[in-house]
């Protein structure tokens, strides 16, 4: 089966890109409707999941092949039914069959076998286009939905003699935990095959091997500065919008003995309260050339520095260069993406692609108000290279910080208590 979304703003569109793209044939498998992005652009988005046999959407292709992006298009605003029987007939006469409606409307048409000899525009323009807009809709819902459901209840009752019931209740359990689909698929597989046929039906004995695996795949790692006290280190947080990046930040701060926390911005921020109890001092400054002018005389006290630092919205090459210059001058440098749990998905997914090529890990803030734990173990699939090193589970300093663990957010994912 060849198995493709189809995103568009409303149905009739989804409907319309799948019947160009895999054919009047295809199989609808799920619709869904949601919004992405941020306002004003997230605006309500249909996806249709399709689905067409190789062998159907192979006789589809034989037709494109010899149509013009002007005969596809006239082609394919008629109704299903008529593609359809025009797609088959073509394949009847190309497999050495008798002719059809393929062959009264010209396309391939044998040489002498008729006088009347028209041009395939001219054959393709003699068939009536549906114009009515409701008309797809209407034909979807009620001419194809019996074909649809028999080809669906088939397909269902091929994978269900093959597999027990418990793999399809394992997988519709961690689709439910928000588990990117293709993880889904590959774990499923990996159950069937590893797991001994007596014991496929425990679901519990699933849920645990999906434990298992999952922990694999989650990265976590020491932070630079915890690793060792001999020489000291410099940590950069970066983040582009409120992340709680400066409570994650003095959080750290207050895991080391007189360490700097440095804070750029052209607004100086007064003296702290956490940095009244604990032994750190906050130093405002305004441009990289102070952030280093700090750095250096920090590192000549031996002290460890932790920086403050949102990047530049509009140039991410700014911030390329400001870690390549800090790096040129402090070897001991650690560059850290602080991200918030309670962002979507794909925000955090954007942040990360944006600056992983000189970032060495992440931190996660507002675990505690965390309402997806999978979308960060999805995080973890999409950027191995980019392990997680804090989690921020709180706002009391430094109580509500612990070093990232797989189990840690696994406990999240699976509601361990």
């Amino acid at each position: 089966m060849h198995v493709r979304k189809f995103t568009a703003d409303t149905l009739d569109e989804a409907v319309k890109q799948i019947k160009k793209e895999l054919g009047p044939d295809a199989i609808i498998l799920k619709t869904n409707s949601n919004k992405g992005g941020f306002p004003p652009f997230n605006r309500k988005k249909v996806e249709i999941t399709a689905a067409i046999s190789e062998k159907s959407l192979g006789k589809k292709m034989k037709v494109d092949i010899i149509l013009d992006s002007n005969q596809k298009e006239t082609l394919y605003k008629n109704s299903s039914k008529t593609i359809s029987n025009i797609i088959n007939d073509y394949h009847d006469i190309s497999s050495g069959k008798s002719m059809g409606a393929y062959d009264r409307i010209g396309l391939n048409k044998q040489v002498n076998k008729s006088t009347n000899k028209k041009s395939l525009d001219d054959f393709i323009n003699e068939v009536p286009v549906a114009t009515n807009k409701v008309s797809l809709e209407k034909e979807i819902d009620l001419e194809k939905f019996a074909e649809l459901e028999n080809k669906i209840n088939s397909l269902t009752e091929r994978f269900e003699d093959k597999n027990p019931p418990s793999i399809g209740k394992f997988k519709n359990f961690l689709r439910s935990l928000d588990i990117e689909e293709s993880y889904v698929q590959e774990l499923v597989k990996k159950a069937i095959n590893e797991i001994p046929s007596e014991q496929i039906m425990d679901f519990e004995l699933l849920t645990e091997f999906a434990v298992q695996e999952m922990f694999k795949e989650i990265k976590t790692g020491l932070a630079a500065f915890s690793k060792t006290d001999k020489e000291p280190v410099i940590t950069l947080l970066i983040s582009e919008v409120a992340s709680g990046q400066s409570m994650m930040i003095e959080k750290l701060a207050a895991l080391k003995s007189e360490s700097i926390i440095v804070r750029n911005g052209k607004k100086k921020v007064g003296k702290t309260l956490a940095s009244d109890f604990f032994d750190f001092t906050v130093e405002n400054v305004d441009g990289i050339s102070e952030i280093i002018t700090q750095c250096r005389k920090g590192m000549g006290d031996k002290k460890s520095i932790f920086i403050d630092y949102r990047v530049n919205l509009d140039d991410l090459n700014d911030t390329k260069r400001f870690v390549e210059a800090l790096r040129r001058v402090f070897p001991n440098l650690e560059v850290l993406i602080n991200l918030s749990s309670i962002h979507s998905e794909n925000y955090n997914k954007r942040i990360l692609q944006k600056y992983q090529k000189f970032a060495d890990g992440m931190t996660v803030s507002h675990l505690d108000l965390c309402m997806n734990f999978g979308s960060l173990f999805n995080l973890t699939l999409n950027f191995p290279n980019l392990p997680i090193k804090f989690f921020g589970t709180g706002e009391v300093i430094p109580e509500d910080i612990e070093a990232a663990s797989p189990e840690r957010l696994l406990a999240g994912i699976f509601r361990i208590e």
